[in-house]
């Protein structure tokens, strides 16, 4: 063996002899500072405890039972008209500070997805397993038979609070946004209505109008020709049916009186509908100032129930009309009313607890093992550094 073997063969061991003893080392460090990693893991669990009790939010959670009160559509739509309300309360409306952060926090567009959830019949899993057995089944997936409302506070009264105000700003102000729209729609058709059917009336006028002359015609050619009322050949002639002119006179004033009744019942219709029109625009005309008042779906109902009693008190007793458009008026905001107040309840009351201990006391205990660690590693590699300078 050469020199330049053996050299190779000495640098070997050389290196073998250091990763034994760094391998050494290791043993060494890590039998020496198990109790300052052990009391630093103790101390980052208790951290991280300490963190979770003081600093971590109650999350609060509150089930709404949905009694056919919205679909999936309507729900979609609610979504976004109900941060715009929120929004628009929290610029218009007197608040206090709590009031005014609670509406700041649901006039997001993101809020609502995240924390109302909708609860459906059937999950996509069930609906897959389930797939053909009925088709009864095949609304379910898209049947909300609840609403979760999830909250979070510093404290357990404040997540509840927070689910609840949540819980009565989705009443209020889903009722609110279909009663405005149901007070809009009443005002369009008195706005259009009327001239819609006031051109209609005038139509009608004039039709019945040509009528009668028509009518007055063929008795005059029927006391001009007594002889031929039962004639094939007639002298009328009728822009209907160009036929009707070879019809007996006698037939053709009984046809012609037919259509006049007619005419006539068509136009005794369409005035009621105009007087209808007028009641409604009477309501309409009281019932806008009141939506500019509260943004509360729930007061506003009952206002406009009071509003309509009082209008009726106004009309006669055989004011079929008017009697008619209140009693339809009456029954729309019952119906509103009886839905607004009963559709979302809870069988339930909200509850509040908090969450992620575990997560973030294992987090402080395994953050201080590793920062204990690698503040050990490096002491050491900075005393083996000077030690080997000194030499």
């Amino acid at each position: 063996m050469n020199a330049a073997q053996q050299d190779h063969h000495a640098a070997q061991n050389e290196e073998n002899n250091e990763d034994e003893i760094s391998l050494k080392d290791m043993v060494d460090f890590l039998a020496g500072a198990w109790k300052k990693l052990a009391i630093a893991s103790v101390i980052g669990a208790l951290v991280g405890f300490g963190y979770w009790s003081l600093f971590s939010p109650y999350t609060g959670e509150y089930v709404l039972i949905n009694s056919g009160y919205v679909d999936i559509l309507s729900w979609k739509s609610l979504q976004k008209t109900l941060p715009n309300l929120a929004l628009q309360i929290s610029e218009k409306s007197k608040l206090d500070k709590i009031e005014e952060d609670f509406f700041k926090s649901v006039s997001t567009d993101l809020w609502w997805p995240k924390n109302v959830i909708a609860n459906y019949a059937l999950s996509k899993a069930d609906t897959k397993d389930l797939a053909g057995l009925s088709k009864d089944l095949d609304a379910a997936p898209t049947t909300i038979v609840s609403l979760s409302i999830n909250s979070s506070g510093k404290t357990k009264d404040e997540a509840i609070d927070h689910a609840l105000r949540t819980a009565q700003f989705m009443r209020t102000g889903s009722s609110y946004l279909q009663i405005r729209s149901l007070i809009n729609s009443y005002e369009i058709n008195a706005l259009t209505g009327a001239s819609d059917l006031n051109a209609k009336i005038t139509n009608a006028k004039i039709e019945l109008g040509y009528q009668l002359e028509r009518l007055k015609q063929i008795e005059l050619l029927n006391k001009r020709f007594p002889g031929s009322s039962n004639a094939i050949n007639g002298q009328i002639f009728d822009h209907k049916d160009s036929g009707a002119k070879y019809l007996p006179l006698q037939t053709q004033i009984i046809a012609s009186n037919s259509e006049i009744n007619n005419s006539k019942e068509n136009l005794s219709r369409l005035q009621r509908q105009l007087a209808q029109v007028a009641e409604t625009k009477k309501f309409v005309e009281k019932a806008l100032p009141l939506i500019d008042q509260s943004f509360d779906g729930l007061w506003l109902t009952k206002q406009l129930l009071d509003l309509e009693a009082n209008q009726r008190k106004e009309i006669s007793s055989d004011n079929e009309v008017s009697t008619e458009t209140l009693d339809r008026i009456h029954a729309t905001l019952s119906q509103y009313s009886a839905r607004f107040n009963k559709g979302w309840e809870s069988t339930t009351i909200p509850t509040a607890s908090k969450t992620g201990m575990t997560k973030l006391t294992a987090a402080g205990l395994f953050g201080a093992f590793f920062l204990m660690l690698i503040t050990l590693l490096a002491q050491r590699v900075w005393v083996r550094i000077n030690s080997q300078k000194s030499e």
